[in-house]
């Protein structure tokens, strides 16, 4: 067992930082935990701007996790609840069943409450430590990753049992962010007769409309097709007159909460959820509301529902595997920068700041350990990012690049790069498994140098082309959806995301198409095989690049900004102002890569087919188009 373990430390708002630390000691109550998946919970944003004090500091962050047991202190042992190797999800609010409001079963009153990454350190770490009565069992079925919103999902199954719905009852929901979402389900599972979603943003209520919300009403947008200028007449109008029976406001805003007091009927139970500020207060007509008969209700934390949440999504009552939008290494989570003034005392949302970065196939081929100097190079032209290719495994020390990364402080992208013997969709199982364990490869490279995506034509050989029937298109699809479920769990194991890019014609035959790329990613099914663009193939391929945006946007996780002649992004013909326009209205927040090639290397100009410079140097295509991009996007 290791002594030291690397964890982000949190010093100060808006200070943390990738430490090595000793690995917590294990007391007789306690577990220790190798973390696989931790969520950042919008308490956590609160921490990092200072706008929410923690219990202790320096402190690691990070309450939301899943992982795997470790060691186990003698109590737990003495009764056989664990073992080392168990898979496991925890309660991070951990009560001391003691107190006079354990004893009277408000445990989430609990006056001792030991909270991982509140008043403990947390799970931004490679370990942490849980109160064995924290600790629950995590089925093989559910994923690390899926696991990881149990957390927040068991808050909701409290709130939804504050709510008391009975069967045929009309709720209204109000923020369809994820634990919005995860109402939706619980609504329906428990009898609901209609579900509605209120909220401000159409991305959002489109998902609740495919989680089985029944009506949605943009009341913010008025371009908007779901906007709804008085929220009460339109509840009146689709439950007869009757208004909504329950309500509830995962969304934090008082005005959300003021409502959905105003949009429920007589005898109606409505329950705050959503964390508000501490000095919110909130508007009720006295006399309507008692002549009414309502009831309002809090909902805090999640006591005595854990078991119930766990046996729910075993018996698949619920799906929590498609709330998992990203997946970063804890490495980089201190690096993510985000938008303060999108953020109250609780997260009201959050974005992550475009990284804007270069692919070293712009400068040279293979890049090698000898090469890593070209890291500040980029620094110094004011990248964010550097994407290496993966030609031969050998080529690179990936810990000296980590070193290198580190120091310049710049986010690492890893490009596959798929020979002949690396095909995931190929007939031959030998040229399979090459391809597999090639992706194996690549992804240890990016854990290795702290980055969260492996992009590229990462089903098939780069070059292969062949025609088939529908019939046999369909069994190459599902080979090739075999084989990246196989990588793609071992990425989810290992923190990082599989970016699945259609290609133009000319290099491929299998994934030409945003959609064709939305079908395979589908077939895969598993929160690490993603979808990345590139302008350039999609300037050959695609009707509109806009329409193509919008078709990857749930899966979207990486896009090269290309122009059609690998020259300088601006000074061709690729619509740029139709691509911004639908990367902002989907919020896209990974990188933009620019990926060129140099003339000077003849193997890879040859491959990509460059038969001249595309542009005066390398350096001005880098440089002249990073700030064509920053504008572009500004």
């Amino acid at each position: 067992m290791a002594e030291k373990m690397k964890a982000q430390v949190f010093y100060e708002a808006e200070k943390m930082a990738l430490e090595e630390i000793p690995v917590p000691p294990v007391t007789d109550a306690d577990v220790l935990v190798r973390v696989k998946n931790c969520g950042i919970c919008g308490s956590d944003i609160s921490y990092f701007f200072g706008l929410s004090p923690t219990d202790k500091m320096p402190i690691v962050l990070g309450h939301e996790f899943t992982g795997e047991v470790v060691e186990v202190g003698a109590i737990p042992k003495s009764m056989g609840l664990f073992k080392p190797g168990d898979r496991v999800v925890v309660n991070p609010v951990q009560h001391c069943n003691a107190c006079y409001a354990c004893a009277s079963g408000h445990t989430n009153l609990c006056a001792n409450l030991y909270v991982p990454g509140v008043n403990a350190d947390g799970a931004f770490a490679e370990y942490a430590l849980s109160r064995y009565t924290g600790l629950f069992k995590l089925d093989d079925a559910v994923s690390y990753a899926a696991g990881a919103f149990i957390e927040p999902l068991a808050c909701a199954v409290y709130g939804m049992k504050k709510l008391a719905i009975e069967p045929g009852q009309f709720v209204a929901i109000f923020g369809p962010g994820p634990i919005g979402i995860m109402m939706v389900q619980i609504a329906k599972a428990t009898g609901a007769g209609k579900v509605a979603m209120i909220g401000t943003r159409d991305y959002r209520l489109g998902e609740a409309r495919k989680w089985g919300a029944d009506y949605i009403f943009n009341t913010k947008d008025e371009k908007s097709p779901y906007y709804v200028k008085d929220l009460k007449a339109a509840i009146a109008d689709v439950t007869h007159g009757l208004l909504a029976d329950r309500a509830i406001n995962p969304a934090s805003p008082n005005e959300a909460f003021e409502q959905a007091i105003d949009i429920t009927g007589g005898g109606a139970i409505i329950v705050h959820f959503g964390l508000p500020n501490a000095d919110d207060v909130i508007h009720v007509p006295a006399d309507a509301f008692h002549k009414a008969d309502k009831e309002i209700r809090a909902s805090w934390l999640a006591p005595g529902v854990w078991p119930q949440t766990i046996r729910m999504i075993q018996e698949g009552l619920l799906n929590l595997e498609p709330l998992v939008s990203k997946a970063v290494p804890s490495s980089t989570c201190g690096r993510a920068r985000v938008t303060r003034s999108r953020c109250r005392s609780h997260l009201r949302g959050c974005t992550m700041a475009i990284k804007f970065g270069i692919n070293t196939f712009t400068w040279t081929s293979p890049f090698t350990t000898d090469d890593l100097p070209l890291l500040d190079k980029a620094k110094e032209m004011g990248f964010d990012l550097v994407e290496i290719p993966i030609e031969s495994p050998g080529d690179l020390d990936y810990d000296q690049a980590a070193e290198a990364f580190k120091r310049t402080g710049l986010a690492s992208g890893v490009c596959a790069v798929m020979g002949a013997s690396r095909d995931p969709a190929h007939e031959d199982e030998s040229i399979q498994r090459g391809g597999v364990e090639y992706l194996i490869h690549c992804i240890d490279a990016a854990a290795t140098m702290g980055g969260r995506v492996v992009g590229g034509p990462i089903y098939a050989a780069v070059g292969r082309t062949w025609q088939s029937t529908p019939e046999q298109r369909k069994v190459e699809l599902e080979r090739c959806a075999k084989n990246l479920r196989e990588a793609g769990k071992y990425a989810e194991d290992r923190g990082v995301v599989l970016a699945v890019e259609p290609l133009n014609r000319f290099e491929t035959s299998f994934i030409n198409l945003a959609e064709q790329a939305v079908e395979l990613v589908e077939m895969v099914d598993s929160p690490a095989v993603k979808i990345m663009l590139d302008t350039f193939h999609m300037n050959v391929e695609e009707k509109k690049l806009g329409e193509a945006i919008g078709t990857a946007a749930p899966y979207l996780v990486h896009f090269h900004s290309n122009e059609n002649d690998r020259g300088i992004p601006g000074t061709g013909h690729v619509p740029w102002d139709e691509v911004a326009t639908a990367l902002k209205k989907i919020n896209y927040d990974g990188a933009l890569v620019m990926e060129s090639f140099t003339t000077l290397v003849k193997e890879i100009a040859r491959a990509a087919a460059i038969w001249r410079p595309p542009a005066p140097s390398q350096d001005m295509l880098a440089s002249e188009g990073l700030a064509f991009l920053r504008k572009l996007m500004a």
